[in-house]
């Protein structure tokens, strides 16, 4: 986890404006009460109006807060200088129920339950075992608690994973080098087109999240079907553009991009933990 946090350390990501702001309209998908009464069939309750962002980055926190003004929300992460400015982007545009905590989600005394509604978008794939985060996630949800997780599918990122691969070949580690071997680089060369491609490839740090990033892993539609069934986690539905709003029919079409090489799409899924809480013994009750 070292490597994960000096490479944050160095590359705050994403990178917005600190003045971007969003309307409230943009974010109603982020909203835990909508979402709780969709999925769970009843309006939250009040103890329960929770969250937290796991992995926050820089700028997460802004529109959790915007679209969950009655909720309280935990931001955590690895990182000092992604939690130093995810904060002020919070400041700056008057959200103040967010709190921010430096730490490992891996460590469970901190960021600590229960929470209705969980979010690790973009997280998960860059810890050395996502298995036991997606676990540690679980522990901290309420029963019915919902999680979000974004996860890289091995389609989407068939390209990018191909130019790591080159560069760490070639023993470039920095955004400074990178850049360098882009300008020596055949304009009409691959690594070039991929280098040029790339969205935020204008950018330091979007090269860095790209490129460099020390842990990376990507998922076939077969080892994240896996990998949800190893959580003991509900799939409730998938996010992602273009997905069927049945799972099933869904994990059928991503299965029949897979085959065809047409899976241009990163993975997002809201899970739902059904796991009963345990239930406290009448002496434990009546203590």
């Amino acid at each position: 986890m070292d490597d994960l946090r000096r490479h944050y350390e160095q590359h705050p990501y994403p990178r917005y404006p600190l003045l971007a702001s969003l309307r409230r309209k943009d974010v109603k998908h982020l909203s835990l009460a909508d979402l709780w009464q969709r999925h769970n069939g009843r309006e939250l309750p009040q103890e329960l109006r929770r969250i937290l962002v796991a992995g926050c980055g820089s700028f997460a926190p802004y529109p959790f807060s915007l679209a969950n003004p009655a909720c309280q929300i935990t931001a955590l992460d690895l990182s000092q200088a992604s939690i130093k400015r995810a904060r002020l982007h919070c400041l700056l545009h008057l959200r103040f129920n967010v709190d921010f905590i430096l730490g490992d989600l891996l460590d469970p005394s901190v960021a600590t339950g229960p929470f209705g509604l969980i979010d690790a978008y973009g997280v998960l794939h860059h810890l050395p075992d996502p298995l036991a985060g997606l676990m540690a996630l679980k522990q901290r949800l309420t029963h019915n608690g919902l999680l979000r997780v974004m996860l890289y599918s091995h389609g989407a990122r068939r390209g990018t994973e191909a130019a790591r691969r080159a560069l760490r070949r070639l023993g470039i580690t920095d955004v400074a080098s990178l850049e360098a071997l882009y300008d020596r680089l055949p304009k009409g060369s691959r690594l070039a087109r991929r280098l040029a491609e790339t969205p935020e490839g204008n950018t330091d740090h979007g090269l860095a999240d790209a490129f460099l990033h020390p842990q990376v892993t990507t998922y076939r539609v077969a080892q994240l079907a896996g990998l949800v069934a190893k959580s003991g986690l509900e799939l409730l539905t998938f996010c992602h553009p273009n997905a069927l709003s049945d799972p099933c029919q869904e994990w059928q079409r991503l299965a029949g991009l897979e085959e065809n090489g047409t899976l241009d799409d990163n993975y997002v899924l809201l899970l739902r933990n059904a796991t009963p809480a345990p239930q406290r013994s009448p002496a434990a009750r009546n203590r």
